[in-house]
């Protein structure tokens, strides 16, 4: 389903909703569904839903009223298209816009932190989201649960467990949904890592996707995502907390490819590490370093490892 055809049937459930005198059940049930098939077909419902409800506090009795109508009149007509076309007059009426129902309208809650930056979120259950360097997420929320998008980054979530409101982020084509938990989600450009701390969390994969469609984490889990394909990995709890020392500003490597240090460092600092040759880039390094300060890093690197350093404005170049 394209993403016009998913935005089509997400209007099509929500005008079918609120039209409470024919709302069912077995209606409940088939949305429910629907909504579990996919993260877009949640996300797009998410977006309508939000737009109508701020309409709803801006507009008057009367407008309401004439809404209901157009909504009745569009479920008589039967053909989606019809009731796609009265979902885009209703919401015109009551003042959104149909460019509000387009995936690319902004959602009301948004974080961002810079390249080097660091922020704690604190919700109002008591939950909190700390997010690390260049990381946005996407938040919202209602009686019946609370959800997060994870667009990029990395963020720890220490969440207040509520078994009456669900508590799930998603994070490209994958759910991760709280059992209780504390909890690491890193999502790069090419793969999503689920690493758990304390309690119990399910990670779910796209109907799709090979292997097992949910798989439930207990502490010292790390799930590894890379297209449709996840796979678990067993480590120790405190190696998993290790990954959380950016929250004091630092790194903790262990045996570590420079490679892969490199890679760190860089997601931390405009100034970037480059390691030339595969002889260098193999080489490994431990210790705990600060996160913003490649220069001494570097010269960490040239005495242990014997390497050649080239400290340049924009960048340092480390070879062997």
């Amino acid at each position: 389903m394209s993403a016009a055809e998913t935005e089509a049937r997400a209007a099509e459930w929500l005008i079918r909703k609120r039209d409470a005198a024919g709302w069912r059940e077995e209606d409940q049930q088939t949305l429910d569904a629907w909504l579990d098939e996919a993260p877009a077909h949640l996300m797009a419902y998410w977006r309508l839903e939000s737009a109508w409800e701020r309409a709803d506090r801006l507009t008057a009795l009367s407008t309401q009223s004439k809404s209901a109508m157009l909504i009745r009149a569009g479920r008589r007509a039967a053909p989606m298209a019809m009731r796609v076309a009265a979902a885009a007059i209703v919401l015109g009426a009551i003042g959104v816009g149909a460019n509000m129902l387009m995936p690319r309208a902004p959602a009301p809650s948004i974080y961002k932190t810079a390249i080097g930056g660091r922020e704690v979120l604190s919700l109002a259950d008591g939950s909190k989201i700390e997010l690390n360097t260049d990381t946005e997420v996407r938040i919202a929320g209602d009686a019946k649960g609370r959800k997060i998008s994870l667009e990029r980054g990395e963020a720890f979530f220490q969440i207040k467990h509520d078994p009456s409101r669900e508590f799930v982020v998603l994070a490209g084509n994958r759910r991760i949904v709280d059992l209780g938990t504390k909890f690491i989600v890193r999502r790069d450009a090419d793969k999503l890592e689920v690493s758990l701390l304390e309690g119990r969390a399910r990670l779910e994969a796209p109907n799709d996707a090979d292997g097992p469609k949910s798989i439930e984490l207990e502490p010292g889990d790390m799930a590894v995502a890379k297209a449709n394909q996840t796979t678990l990995w067993k480590k120790p709890v405190a190696a998993i907390a290790d990954t959380l020392a950016w929250r004091k500003g630092l790194l903790v490597f262990d045996e570590t490819p420079l490679a892969d240090v490199a890679a760190e460092f860089n997601r931390y600092n405009r100034k970037k590490l480059i390691v030339v040759g595969d002889a260098a880039r193999k080489l490994a390094i431990g210790g705990h370093f600060q996160a913003d300060n490649v220069e001494t890093f570097a010269r960490v690197a040239q005495g242990t490892l014997g390497l050649h350093v080239e400290n340049k404005p924009d960048e340092i170049i480390i070879t062997r």
